[in-house]
């Protein structure tokens, strides 16, 4: 059984959400998706070690914050990038 993050995030990309241009409905419901379905499981299993928390209480690794739409999108530690929207094969955290 795959991880859930890995799970999805493949659905992520699969379906093209958060990284589609479309209508301001559309926009509304890939956010209204993000929130139920991928942060929750960002929460669950990136968060404790990925997130504004973990920075301040100096647990924060590869300087990489997972709770902000620039984290996820930039760089952390490693110089890469953890997700390229549109792109799963250079998306580091697939």
């Amino acid at each position: 059984m795959s991880h859930p993050i890995a799970k999805t995030v493949s659905f992520l990309f699969a379906t093209g959400l958060l990284t589609v241009p479309g209508t301001f409905e559309a926009a509304e419901n890939r956010l209204d998706f993000f929130e139920k379905k991928i942060r929750p499981v960002l929460v669950d299993n990136c968060y404790k070690c990925h997130s504004a928390e973990a920075e301040k209480n100096s647990k924060l690794k590869g300087k990489l914050r997972l709770d902000l739409r620039e984290g996820i999108r930039g760089k952390g530690e490693s110089g890469l990038t953890p997700v390229v929207p549109g792109d799963p094969d250079k998306s580091n955290l697939y």
